[in-house]
């Protein structure tokens, strides 16, 4: 597993335009929004200081450029915490000029802008919304998927969110799977932990990214002929096989 990847609020938001929200996020999650952070993730995940060293910055040696397409970006790897920092981005390489990318990093550096900042460390702790919806997608898709590799059998999953050195519980997860071969139905029960911050509404919108193409998932009375607990929402959707229309030669 590699190091965590962020960006900084300030680059988040001045650099790359992008909702500061995502500072809070891992960037493997939003890594298409821009194509800044698809690079950074691609290139930093398992390379997390590699790349020639920005000079005129401190510390230096300790922040490298990052290459995206002909526009520049900056990063910094903080062993302690093992998180790699994308620090600054701009399209603009133009050698020798005023505007160059380069230029922008020293003039950060000089306004004690370039570093992450106290609040950019205070989210590595942070359990902020947009956090638990990431977590709750990608474990929701895993237990999905083995639901759906097993059908007939209901697959019961305990979703997790881990806070720094603590873990708790986001929601209880039952999903059970019936095909005919031309047709899948499927059932969805989630049992949320009191004190979450994520509910029915969200993980209706939320059930759309994970559910396969063309499922269209809508409240249901039970699961698969389970009375639901009366902290239970659970969820249906039907979707059917493709058919290839198309003639053939």
């Amino acid at each position: 597993m590699g190091a965590v990847l962020r960006v900084t609020r300030r680059c988040v938001a001045d650099d790359l335009g992008l909702p500061i929200e995502h500072a809070s996020r891992d960037a493997q999650h939003y890594m298409r929004e821009h194509v800044a952070v698809r690079t950074f993730v691609e290139l930093r995940e398992h390379a997390p200081d590699v790349g020639e060293r920005v000079k005129g910055v401190n510390p230096y040696g300790g922040i490298v450029s990052l290459h995206v397409g002909s526009g520049r970006g900056a990063t910094y790897y903080d062993a302690e915490e093992d998180v790699v920092w994308l620090l600054a981005y701009s399209a603009t390489h133009a050698t020798h000029e005023r505007r160059d990318v380069y230029q922008k990093f020293m003039a950060l550096g000089e306004r004690d802008e370039l570093l992450p900042t106290q609040e950019d460390y205070e989210t590595l702790e942070t359990i902020s919304s947009v956090a638990i919806l990431d977590a709750f997608e990608e474990q929701c898709l895993r237990a999905v998927n083995e639901a759906r590799a097993d059908p007939g059998h209901t697959s019961s999953s305990v979703v997790l969110l881990r806070n720094g050195q603590r873990s708790g519980i986001v929601a209880l997860v039952d999903i059970h799977v019936i095909e005919d071969g031309s047709a899948e139905q499927g059932w969805v029960a989630f049992t949320f932990s009191p004190d979450t911050r994520l509910g029915p509404s969200q993980v209706l919108d939320l059930l759309d990214a994970v559910l396969p193409e063309g499922a269209e998932p809508e409240h249901a009375a039970d699961l698969h002929g389970r009375p639901l607990h009366h902290n239970e929402v659970a969820f249906t959707w039907v979707v059917y096989a493709s058919t290839d229309t198309s003639p053939t030669e």
